[in-house]
């Protein structure tokens, strides 16, 4: 029987797709409509979700999870806004107990500032698979109940400097014309991204690449 896995704060299903491509059935939740969430979409608030299927109020039938809490409140990209009194919410730490309570494997993704425990730390120039563009997108991973290799990490990204031509920077609305016009292509940013399904900026701006999911979850049932 295939196993199901629950993606939470799913956005348009980066993070689902690996999942997916690992072997597993996946679930979305997210709070906000994704209409191009390539799998099965629940529009919910992801920790009153999980609150419910906990008091069982929802059937709990998934055996892992994965889980992307908001990374504003840490990156570097919001570092000014927080400096002008913005506040983002904090999630990591109600979104790791309640999980815990679930006593099933589970990950939790964020930004490298983030205060997740560094597992496993994953750049694109770890999955090069020739294609046309690169994103490196470093990310964090902390990992419950199971254990996934860290793979090496080329600290030359593959050679060449972000607006050199192949590797690009997905971020904002596409970062002008101070490099080239990969850097505000959307066909650029889906490619290097590897989310073709994804039609809107902010969706991939938002997402992490499946390559990274498709590696940590296919050490879940090894």
């Amino acid at each position: 029987m295939t196993e199901q896995v629950l993606d939470l704060f799913c956005g348009a299903g980066g993070a689902s797709m690996g999942i997916s491509k690992a072997g597993f059935v996946v679930e979305g939740v997210d709070i906000n409509h994704q209409p191009d969430y390539p799998f099965q979409f629940i529009q919910r608030d992801a920790i009153t979700y999980l609150k419910n299927m906990l008091s069982n109020r929802y059937p709990e039938n998934y055996d892992a999870y994965f889980a992307s809490p908001p990374c504003q409140a840490y990156s570097v990209a919001n570092k000014q806004w927080r400096n002008k009194g913005y506040e983002y919410p904090d999630l990591v730490e109600i979104t790791r107990d309640l999980l815990l309570a679930t006593g099933k494997p589970f990950v939790l993704e964020n930004v490298p500032s983030s205060p997740l425990r560094k597992d496993l730390e994953l750049c694109m120039s770890m999955f090069d698979d020739g294609r046309d563009y690169m994103v490196r997108r470093h990310r964090i991973f902390e990992i419950h109940g199971f254990e996934v290799p860290q793979p090496p990490h080329r600290t030359s990204h593959g050679g060449g400097r972000v607006g050199d031509g192949r590797i690009i920077s997905v971020f904002g609305h596409g970062g002008g014309t101070r490099y080239n016009h990969a850097t505000s292509n959307l066909d650029a940013w889906r490619c290097a991204m590897g989310t073709p399904w994804m039609k809107k900026r902010k969706s991939i701006t938002e997402s992490i690449p499946p390559a990274y999911t498709e590696y940590i979850f296919s050490h879940l049932t090894n």
